[in-house]
């Protein structure tokens, strides 16, 4: 498994300051250079999923017949659970939980 990156988590710390929605953060995140090429993967993962809506709760989503989107890569869902716990942005700290949450990955209730 990766590690964060710090130039990654500086970099989406600083691009939510600023932003008011999701998209805006994603812009202003892939437009910054992270150095390394697994800096630049981490970045690229996050920008996806900053792009990504999660789903409606479940019930309301089989009521309405809502097709699903494809699955993140697990590659995907790993790097958005690295950075889950360490964004200070609450807004984005809830997305990124929310489709982690969507993809299967953490803890399941009974």
């Amino acid at each position: 498994m990766s590690q964060i990156e710090p130039t990654v988590l500086t970099a989406l710390t600083a691009a939510a300051k600023n932003a008011a929605l999701h998209p805006a953060t994603a812009v202003t995140l892939n437009a910054t250079d992270v150095g390394s090429s697994m800096a630049t993967a981490h970045r690229d993962a996050l920008v996806a999923a900053l792009f990504r809506r999660p789903s409606p709760v479940t019930k309301d989503r089989n009521k309405a017949g809502e097709t699903l989107l494809a699955p993140p890569a697990p590659a995907q869902v790993e790097i958005w659970n690295l950075y889950a716990d360490h964004v200070d942005a609450p807004f984005l700290r809830g997305h990124l939980h929310h489709l982690l949450l969507d993809a299967g990955h953490g803890h399941k209730r009974s």
